[in-house]
């Protein structure tokens, strides 16, 4: 058997429906809404070899992700201090589902969390006031594309939160 034939032996084997849409090597048609549909006059192997949208990616598999954490500390004259954290995240765009259905699909997007911590002189106690997603970005983070019902599922991430925290330190010289 030559390269050839293994290779078509190969491309047969990872042609699978998902959700009555035929996903092979060059042809993911869920990512585009306006991809056709099986039906009994348009079968399978006529969906995927009409329209070619190129090969699905891999899941909550983003191209790149990177983080970015300064954090800054202001001694106070009496001791105390002030500490300043802010998280910044760049992620890519990744899809949710296997068949890379376009409504589970996360755009490229930048999240910020950041906190503000008071360390009394004392050492036994703390307060810390902070943010999470403090710019408000709302993307899907789960879902699941339910064809044979003509139902797409998704939850999204938490909205912007506040908080606040107080700790004691019983044991201060420890």
């Amino acid at each position: 058997m030559d390269s050839r034939e293994s290779w078509k032996r190969c491309s047969a084997a990872v042609n699978v429906g998902d959700n009555g849409y035929l996903l092979t090597l060059n042809s993911c048609p869920e990512r585009s809404q306006n991809a056709p549909t099986i039906t009994t006059t348009n079968t399978a192997a006529m969906v995927a070899a009409s329209f070619q949208n190129g090969v699905c990616e891999l899941p909550k598999t983003p191209k790149f992700k990177g983080s970015l954490g300064p954090q800054y500390v202001l001694d106070l004259p009496n001791a105390a201090a002030v500490q300043f954290n802010v998280d910044y995240t760049y992620v890519t765009h990744e899809f949710n589902d296997i068949g890379n259905t376009w409504q589970l699909e996360r755009p490229d997007l930048s999240l910020v969390n950041a906190v503000a911590t008071y360390r009394a002189s004392s050492k036994l106690w703390e307060l810390a006031l902070g943010g999470t997603n403090i710019t408000d970005k709302r993307y899907v983070v789960s879902g699941q594309n339910q064809g044979g019902l003509a139902v797409v599922d998704a939850s999204y991430n938490a909205p912007r939160q506040w908080y606040a925290t107080v700790r004691f330190n019983f044991a201060p010289g420890k």
